[in-house]
């Protein structure tokens, strides 16, 4: 399964490539256009026709994607219904399958023959679909809701185990698995997809992008839930209607995806509003691991040194090797060896750039020592701290590899109350754990006191405040309160937290966030939290 996400995204970056190259948008339709031109060999699977740049990219396009199985049928908007079309000819196909336009003709033999020659791994699958003979008497509905893939078979059999059976003694059916993309039809002809918008829009205002699923907040899983709970026989055979007629009503739709469906009437009244209330009060609970987990140290050995370059047992810095074109413009100032850092200085100013990596990627580029050989590694100076392991000749120096929490305190200094925080490494997490010590300590002498430790993943709550760093106030005059999780204990104890609700990756997250060091957090009344699986706020008794 991961080498197929990865050859996918591969065929995504190569289509955005591609695309950029030649000046055009790499919208999501533009990448998907992309990928089944090459697909088809560059040729309409229909008529046989060439597909050229232009007919396909242009102003006025003469091809353009179609549904090989027609969406108000199969509501299937997935890459293996999808192929490309002569205009002309997908007129002429209209709401039919390949098999019902073209069996029986002198083309039915031609158009197999150029599927079966597609480039891609749904070749087979496609050419099903091609031959596919629909039955109109078929129980469309039961045939969307039923997800026949392994793990949706195997996790029914698990439920039905454990809760009397997949039917109950009725014959009702009581353990749907239900297909992924009815659940997104719904989510989207329902307006569910807005809830989650800084700006939700009325359902017409949506444009292509907007009306996407938004994986960046956790609460995307109980929106999910809502549109699982409306997956009913009743609901999809609404959907197959709506998209049936969706052709005429919606000639002008800013939306491509909402020329699919007609309106489709909502569970109730006000019903996106009611959900949008509903999804504002939930507060994501996590499980916080508080084990001492994860690398201990770098894999690099390193060897502590003094400002002018000296090995020392404690030095403040340490030398590491790098290539020209993997340097930033202030690295330049930190290579150790003065003459090598005179030439490739000068060699950027000769060629007019302030920045190695650009400078630099062509061999031709780069600098000669005074020797006359070729500069390609230097060695710069890191500050870096690193402590050693192993003894005698075995004995080597690393740096930290991640930390496992940070120790609040607080102390009184002239009569006013501080906070201090004392990063714990995992190798020194680690270390208090074998010696059989508390992992988190909270003695700390005297006029220090233990206020709670702080770990990746763990609740705060504080005071909101503005871009002015001035605190926000609710209706009532008090300080307006938010929760917040911990995403890193750095060692600069500049600790970065994000909204509970917030489910991007650390790496998607802007580095100029939400960050605090400890005495900010005291002036900001921060309170350490636990949240319930029922979403319950209680004060941590750390």
């Amino acid at each position: 399964m991961t080498d197929e996400i990865k050859k996918r995204e591969k065929e995504q970056k190569d289509a955005k490539k591609f695309l950029e190259e030649n000046k055009i948008d790499p919208t999501p339709t533009n990448i998907l256009k992309y990928r089944l031109w090459k697909e088809c060999n560059e040729e309409c699977p229909y008529t046989g026709k060439k597909i050229s740049f232009e007919s396909l990219f242009g102003d006025a396009p003469q091809f353009d994607i179609e549904h090989i199985i027609p969406f108000s049928r199969s509501l299937d908007n997935s890459f293996t219904n999808k192929t490309l079309c002569c205009v002309e000819e997908n007129a002429k196909k209209g709401n039919k399958t390949p098999y019902e336009a073209y069996y029986g003709t002198d083309k039915w033999q031609e158009i197999l023959s150029r599927v079966g020659k597609f480039n891609s791994d749904f070749k087979n699958q496609k050419l099903k679909l091609f031959q596919k003979v629909l039955d109109e008497s078929d129980d469309f509905a039961n045939s969307q809701l039923r997800d026949t893939a392994y793990a949706a078979t195997e996790a029914s059999k698990y439920l039905a185990h454990l809760y009397g059976g997949i039917v109950d003694s009725s014959g009702k059916r009581r353990i749907e698995a239900v297909k992924g993309q009815v659940t997104s039809h719904i989510r989207r002809v329902l307006g569910l997809n807005t809830i989650l918008g800084e700006n939700p829009e009325s359902r017409k205002e949506i444009d292509e992008k907007e009306a996407e699923k938004s994986r960046e907040d956790h609460r995307h899983h109980a929106i999910d839930a809502i549109a699982i709970a409306l997956t009913t026989p009743s609901m999809v055979k609404k959907l197959s209607e709506a998209a049936k007629s969706a052709g005429h009503l919606h000639p002008k739709a800013r939306c491509r995806y909402f020329k699919r469906f007609a309106p489709v009437e909502p569970p109730c009244e006000n019903f996106v509003e009611k959900v949008h209330n509903i999804i504002e009060n939930i507060k994501t609970s996590y499980r916080v691991s508080r084990k001492v987990r994860g690398p201990l140290h770098e894999e690099t050995y390193y060897f502590p040194r003094d400002k002018k370059g000296h090995k020392k047992e404690v030095g403040e810095c340490v030398h590491i090797r790098k290539r020209l074109d993997e340097l930033t413009s202030e690295n330049i100032e930190n290579i150790v060896d003065k003459t090598v850092r005179e030439c490739v200085e000068a060699k950027l100013k000769e060629l007019g750039k302030t920045s190695p990596k650009e400078a630099f990627k062509q061999e031709s580029n780069l600098p000669r020592h005074k020797n006359g050989k070729i500069i390609r590694k230097v060695r710069i100076r890191k500050n870096l701290s690193v402590f050693p392991v192993g003894e005698g000749s075995r004995k080597r120096y690393v740096a930290n590899a991640s930390n496992h929490h940070m120790e609040i305190v607080e102390t009184t200094k002239g009569g006013k109350k501080e906070w201090e925080g004392y990063v714990v490494t995992t190798y020194e997490a680690m270390q208090r754990l074998k010696n059989k010590e508390p992992i988190i300590k909270r003695d700390f002498g005297e006029g220090k006191k233990f206020v709670f430790s702080l770990a990746c993943g763990e609740i705060i709550e504080l005071d909101e405040v503005d871009e002015k760093r001035q605190k926000i106030l609710d209706e009532n005059g008090n300080p307006k309160r938010g929760l917040y999780r911990i995403r890193t204990v750095p060692q600069s104890k500049q600790i970065r937290f994000v909204p509970i609700n917030d489910a991007r990756k650390i790496t998607q997250i802007p580095k100029q966030g939400m960050t605090a060091k400890p005495e900010t957090l005291r002036e900001r009344n921060c309170q350490k939290v636990i949240i319930t699986p029922l979403g319950e706020v209680r004060k941590a008794n750390d």
